[in-house]
């Protein structure tokens, strides 16, 4: 894969972070102006969620018609119309179309360009790819603490991340005849790595055979649980050390940074230990720590520094999560089934988002919203003990 096109690629997964993390940043100030009870972030991110499971079944067909580059086209699209409606929001409804819209744009750009990458690297280049997420991610929060300073209002941080958004369509749309090229080129090389012809490429692969394969169904639930417990983890994280913690908005809003920037930072770091220390143990590591980090939210420290070192922590070891369980399928399964799997698995992991954020809701309304964090704890010591039973499996088949 060249530079450029990786860098293509890369920029699309970029606008992915800084779009779908804008919200949780700020959710608290968002719900005081709009007068919105705060465990709403969740049935947003439920209906975000359910968007992206649909949008990521059907992306290759998209692709199929459209082509790569006018498929990522449809996703940045989506992301704009998206920002446009969070910017104006006045009511919880707008908020759930918006949240569609982004989740729709969502799945396009994540399975686009991990079927790329996933296919013609290893997991060093998928979690640098994931990490550009995650530096996204961490400016999100940073541009709305910035319009909130600086500006008239948070709506002018969804004004912005709209300006982005149409300047990389722009230059996709620039770039479309060397994209085509070097799409095919790379087609062809992925095709003659993994010893694929093309007729065994374009057979007719039905998703329901696929899901009927050994490990196939834990293996998912394995991104079910990262994904869901990770994603809903990073839309609570403001809500949840304003609501127990007491510190100030900007300060929650600071918070949702410094765990979108240590989640890069772990991707980044543990994307090359993986490679000498090997995939599967670097998850088994990471997701059983992180249960224990998330869980230390409970004891009774307070002060801002020892919220952003918990969280900065748990930001660490959450991040190398997915890229890791995704490079980890080439290890697992066939090449012929990989495109349907890499598909699968963003379906069942947006699932898991909207299934984890639907539970800390109920949790929240239920119990107390200072018991939220019990859920993606519970999620990730699920995905220890899950990924211990796929690898088992694995090694005896």
């Amino acid at each position: 894969m060249t530079k450029t096109f990786m860098f293509m690629i890369y920029i699309c997964f970029g606008v992915y972070g800084l779009c779908s993390s804008l919200v949780g940043g700020i959710w608290p100030q968002m719900a005081s102006e709009l007068n919105i009870d705060a465990a709403a972030i969740g049935i947003i991110f439920t209906v975000t969620s359910v968007a992206s499971g649909l949008s990521s079944l059907v992306t290759f067909k998209i692709r199929q018609k459209l082509g790569s580059n006018l498929t990522s086209i449809l996703g940045l699209t989506l992301y704009a119309i998206s920002m446009i409606l969070y910017a104006n929001a006045i009511s919880l409804p707008m908020l759930f179309v918006a949240g569609a819209i982004l989740g729709l744009g969502n799945g396009i750009i994540d399975v686009n360009s991990n079927s790329y990458v996933v296919k013609a690297y290893d997991a060093k280049w998928v979690s640098f790819m994931h990490g550009v997420w995650g530096l996204t991610a961490t400016a999100a929060p940073m541009l709305m603490t910035f319009a909130l300073l600086y500006t008239s209002s948070y709506r002018n941080g969804f004004n912005i991340a709209f300006g982005i958004t149409v300047v990389v369509i722009i230059i996709l749309s620039l770039m479309k005849k060397y994209w085509i090229k070097k799409r095919e080129t790379i087609d062809k090389d992925i095709l003659s790595m993994h010893s694929v012809t093309e007729e065994e490429k374009s057979s007719d692969i039905k998703v329901l055979e696929v899901l009927k394969m050994k490990r196939v169904l834990p293996t998912l639930l394995c991104f079910t649980l990262s994904i869901g417990s990770g994603c809903a983890f990073m839309a609570w994280s403001a809500t949840i050390v304003v609501e127990q913690k007491g510190i100030s908005i900007v300060e929650g809003a600071t918070t949702a940074a410094i765990y979108s920037f240590a989640l890069t930072i772990g991707r980044i770091c543990m994307g090359i230990v993986a490679e000498k220390v090997g995939t599967d143990k670097i998850i088994k590591i990471l997701s059983l720590l992180e249960s224990v980090l998330i869980i230390m939210l409970f004891l009774p420290y307070k002060g801002v520094w020892p919220v952003y070192a918990n969280v900065a922590l748990i930001g660490f070891m959450s991040g190398p999560l997915t890229p890791l369980l995704d490079a980890d399928l080439k290890e697992l399964f066939d090449i012929k089934i990989l495109s349907v799997i890499i598909s699968l698995a963003g379906v069942f992991g947006l699932c898991g988002v909207a299934a984890v954020s639907s539970l800390m809701t109920l949790t929240s309304n239920a119990i107390s919203i200072k018991y939220v964090q019990i859920v993606p704890a519970i999620g990730f010591a699920m995905l220890f003990i899950i990924y211990n039973y796929v690898r088992k499996k694995t090694s005896n088949a």
